[in-house]
């Protein structure tokens, strides 16, 4: 035991707590310097590690005896904040300005709830800064000595001292690396790195958020030589199960360009044999090189309406290891054996070669399923194998249905960037990505489960059953559409899988699999196999992405070495390494994620802008206590005030999502009919009005049948609102807002498809 773990031990017997690091030397009897230095060393490092906090009079004490927990702030543009605490079973807290002691939105924090008799049952504190969110924050410079931060949940002005301005000028949208933060009553200062310019604002934006999620955009040349000299290689047949032969086709999205697998289908005498194609990348990133490096600090590949950062170099994800039509390729291949019935009897797994026939788009087999002509002739001889795919793949979707998957309803938008013009609309899911999305999944388990049983170290995709404190408010929402449903702990997907079969045909269903989603816990990686709650799956994994993710790249490791018997270096070398690619892949997820929205997000406003004083039909997404959230059908978002709704007295009410008044009601799932008023680019929000009658006061069923009918088309020009605009608030705290999304994550996105392979 060293002399922290010693230090850490007097708090977790209690004899520690509430003591100044003067008592404590006294307590351990440090009388020389180089005593006194250690134990304030032991006591940073325990600070910085969250297991011990300081209160506000200097004494030290466990994070467990002062009620800590771990979580991140969620801040918001009125100087509040909330804390989202890690354990997704305990409640979010409110954190008033004063109580967010130099914490920022997006710092990992130690919090509590507040120990003041005036404080609310859902009001914390910040203890203690952990990590900070945010190293680089983009803004607008003000020629002096300010740079005001475009998130608007960064609740103060950054201070730029003297020579630290770099070439900007006032009113340049720059980027700042943060050198110090808010503590004891002094705020933020840094230093500009970057200023953005260009003719194209959407751009402009659009680089100032790369810049700020701290995206890397080049690779180094350590990495790029290793990649080439790797991409190079020849393909070598010795060892490897050679199915060149075997008819094989990718089935993508139409922009497509990294093709990680490819499938392929016999029909037996007793069913189906199914073998998914993987790209076998690690042949070519070896384990500790350069390029692996640089792919562990990504994380996995992110994509934007206008371009792809990749996590792999492009020598290799859209050369060497892009299964690309008619050229042979090396792949990890799972082979599946199938009974008449779809259930699968027997798993193989193998290092191989293929040769892909032909390069599909999800639209070419949907056209082809539906008995049009394939665009090219030579894809007729695809024909065969897809008809046996599809009905291998509609037993597949039966088997999961029997065993109580959910298959919710997510509203994702297509948006495209060709030639300077954007188009959104929502994406569909087609006969052609339900069947590979099943091909993904059957592989995904056969691989988790060949792990689970070798006992070797992995890393699981796992989605964990919701929250007791969630399953109540579902409950709660339901009960309140006079629909009866009851979740104990041990709640299962059947029982959600068949309350979504109840409601279907009824008019609940679109606002049922919403909360419904929202109820949900997000999925995540770790070494434990806890099971996938949305696929009523025990055993899950990531196995057929690893050039756009790195766990998929980590597990394919382990399964390499399996395969060779390598069990010693298993045990050896992937242990700890498993451990870490799940922790760095989550971590990266959850940051493309937020990208990806938030670009989006700003793609969706710069289309918009076009439509200023236009109406629209519309549904309400989300209710909180400042207004409603209105959706479109092409699921561009925005908000209508609370100021701007008809005069009525309206009390928020969380579990029902809705805002009561005394002669209105807006609730969640409600058709409205709305005038867009503002479209703010750089704080990516879109501002309604209900369209109706004199000031947009109420919604007449004329315009609620016009806007129907337009959906969403331009129905009728109305001027904007004289009220002076205020900023808007971001969607905020689950519990006082119910508008935060969760989604129960199956896979990351790919370019070219709305939720592919999961």
């Amino acid at each position: 035991m060293n002399f922290t773990q010693t230090v850490l031990q007097l708090f977790i017997g209690g004899e520690g707590n509430f003591r100044s690091e003067k008592d404590l030397c006294r307590l351990l009897k440090l009388n020389r310097d180089y005593e006194k230095k250690a134990l304030s060393t032991a006591l940073t490092d325990l600070l910085r590690s969250g297991d011990v906090v300081r209160d506000k009079n200097g004494k030290y004490l466990s994070a467990m005896r002062a009620g800590a927990m771990r979580g991140t702030v969620q801040g918001s543009d009125r100087g509040f904040a909330f804390f989202l605490p890690e354990d997704k079973s305990l409640p979010d807290l409110f954190i008033p300005a004063r109580s967010l002691g130099g914490a920022l939105h997006g710092d990992t924090v130690l919090a509590r709830k507040s120990l003041s008799d005036s404080a609310s049952s859902d009001e914390g504190e910040i203890l203690t800064v952990l990590n900070r969110g945010y190293r680089i924050i983009t803004g607008v410079y003000d020629g002096r000595c300010f740079v005001q931060p475009s998130d608007r949940r960064f609740p103060c002005d950054v201070f730029i001292p003297k020579g630290k301005a770099s070439t900007a000028r006032g009113g340049d949208r720059v980027a700042v690396e943060l050198t110090d933060y808010p503590s004891h009553g002094n705020g933020a200062a840094g230093k500009i790195t970057q200023v953005f310019q260009g003719e194209n604002e959407l751009l402009v934006e659009e680089e100032a958020l790369i810049a700020e999620r701290q995206i890397p955009t080049e690779f180094p040349p350590s990495a790029l030589k290793e990649a080439e000299k790797s991409a190079a290689q020849p393909i070598e047949m010795e060892g490897r199960t050679d199915y060149t032969s075997l008819f094989t086709v990718t089935i993508d999205g139409e922009d497509t360009r990294d093709f990680d697998d490819a499938v392929s289908i016999q029909v037996t005498p007793s069913g189906y044999t199914l073998y998914v194609h993987i790209a076998d990348v690690a042949h070519y990133v070896k384990q500790g090189g350069a390029t692996d490096k640089e792919a562990f600090l990504r994380g996995n590949s992110v994509y934007f309406p206008d371009r792809v950062y990749p996590m792999l170099p492009e020598c290799l994800s859209n050369g060497a290891c892009s299964l690309n039509p008619n050229e042979n390729r090396l792949a990890l291949t799972c082979e599946m054996h199938f009974n008449s019935e779809g259930e699968v009897q027997n798993v193989r797994l193998c290092e191989s070669v293929i040769c892909s026939n032909f390069r599909l788009t999800y639209g070419e087999v949907n056209a082809m399923l539906q008995g049009e002509s394939p665009l090219s002739p030579n894809h007729a001889e695809a024909l065969p194998a897809l008809k046996q795919m599809a009905e291998l793949a509609s037993l597949l979707s039966r088997q999961r249905d029997a065993r109580g998957a959910i298959d919710l309803e997510v509203k994702e938008a297509k948006i495209l960037y060709k030639e300077g013009e954007i188009s959104i609309s929502a994406a569909e899911r087609g006969t052609s990505h339900r069947m590979i999305e099943e091909f993904m999944v059957a592989a995904n388990e056969a691989v988790a489960r060949y792990a689970e049983r070798a006992e070797l170290p992995f890393v699981y995709r796992v989605h964990e059953t919701p929250s007791s404190e969630k399953l109540v408010a579902f409950s709660e929402f339901l009960k309140g559409l006079g629909i009866s449903a009851r979740f104990s702990e041990e709640v299962s997907p059947a029982d959600f899988a068949q309350l979504l079969s109840r409601v279907q045909s009824t008019p609940y269903y679109p606002l049922v699999n919403k909360v419904m989603l929202r109820s949900m816990q997000k999925a995540r990686y770790q070494t434990e196999n806890v099971g996938h709650f949305g696929l009523a799956s025990t055993c899950y994994s990531h196995f057929t992405s690893p050039i756009r993710r790195y766990a998929d790249l980590a597990i394919h490791r382990v399964l390499k070495l399996a395969l060779h018997g390598n069990r010693s270096q298993i045990e050896e070398r992937q242990r700890d390494l498993c451990t870490e690619a799940a922790r760095q892949a989550s971590e990266r997820e959850r940051v493309a994620d937020l990208l990806e929205r938030d670009t989006d997000d700003l793609y969706k406003v710069s289309y918009m802008r076009r439509f200023m004083g236009e109406t629209f039909s519309a549904v309400i997404s989300g209710v909180t206590s400042f207004g409603i959230f209105a959706e479109l059908p092409n699921t561009c978002e925005g908000l209508i005030r609370i100021e701007r709704l008809p005069e009525d007295r309206y009390d928020y009410d969380a579990d029902a999502f809705a805002l009561i008044g005394t002669r209105h009601t807006f609730k969640l799932g409600d058709e409205i009919s709305v005038t867009l008023v503002r479209a703010d680019l750089t704080a990516r929000k879109l501002d309604f009005e209900l369209a109706g009658e004199e000031g947009g006061g109420s919604v007449t069923s004329l315009h609620l049948q016009r806007a129907k009918a337009a959906n969403p088309l331009l129905v009728k020009p109305k001027k904007k609102s004289k009220k002076e605009e205020k900023t808007s608030s971001s969607h905020s705290h689950k519990n006082r807002t119910n508008a935060k999304k969760l989604a129960c994550q199956k896979g990351g996105p790919k370019k070219g498809s709305s939720r592919k392979k999961r």
